[in-house]
């Protein structure tokens, strides 16, 4: 099935139109959504120290990753809380292509990675995104799992940046809770979660305390692993 996907959207029309549909989709989404923001004390402080000078990690399952840019677009063109774009960690992949474009529009700009090479280049790309107080968003797990299991190279972003800026980085996992019953879950590894339009959606961040990646997937898995994992 996906490389017949692939397949017939090899053509330049083809992309273009699934781009415009994507688009499209988010749209709805950004307006017809409810969204009920609860960003606790803990990052309220962070960024009143740092004086928005250092940007923050906002960690995500690959479940919730639609959610992830309805959020921040909801931020950036309805609110326009967010005056400056998010940059999002995205596999290097045909589906994180289409994914890239689409998402333009809602002020989320793409950083990619998967191959060797290119995990190298974007290690260093977000930490200088993180340097100029924007926000970063990383999908944890990663593209293939296993789900709500933080990926090894992460600790890397964490470790750089306590070292070049000593107290000053803080990670937080998204906390996003969908409170009526408009989307429907794939039946994939992650149990992707797709929203639908009139979505109301809570959401919150809990910080992460410590920079192991055991302290991400204990958090992950309490918030997560019930709502929808069970």
């Amino acid at each position: 099935m996906k490389k017949f996907f692939k397949r017939i959207t090899r053509t330049k029309f083809c992309r273009e139109s699934l781009i415009i549909l994507l688009r499209a989709y988010f749209f709805l989404l950004i307006e017809s959504g409810l969204i009920e923001i609860n960003f606790n004390r803990d990052l309220r402080d962070f960024l009143r120290r740092v004086k928005n000078k250092e940007g923050i990690f906002l960690f995500l399952p690959h479940t919730l990753l639609l959610e992830g840019i309805l959020i921040l677009g909801f931020f950036y063109s309805k609110r326009k809380f967010l005056k400056k774009p998010s940059y999002a960690l995205i596999s290097n992949s045909f589906e994180g292509e289409l994914v890239s474009s689409a998402i333009k529009n809602f002020g989320i700009e793409t950083i990619f990675g998967s191959s060797r090479k290119k995990q190298l280049d974007s290690f260093q790309e977000i930490l200088e995104v993180n340097a100029k107080g924007l926000i970063s968003v990383i999908v944890f797990d990663g593209p293939k799992g296993p789900p709500l299991i933080p990926k090894s190279g992460i600790e890397k972003y964490v470790r750089e940046v306590n070292q070049r800026k000593k107290d000053s980085f803080r990670g937080f996992l998204v906390a996003c809770k969908l409170k009526n019953r408009l989307f429907f879950q794939l039946k994939s590894w992650d149990r992707f979660v797709v929203p639908l339009p009139f979505s109301s959606l809570k959401v919150g961040v809990e910080k992460i305390e410590s920079n192991t990646l055991k302290e991400i997937e204990s958090k992950a898995k309490s918030l997560y692993q019930k709502e929808f994992f069970s």
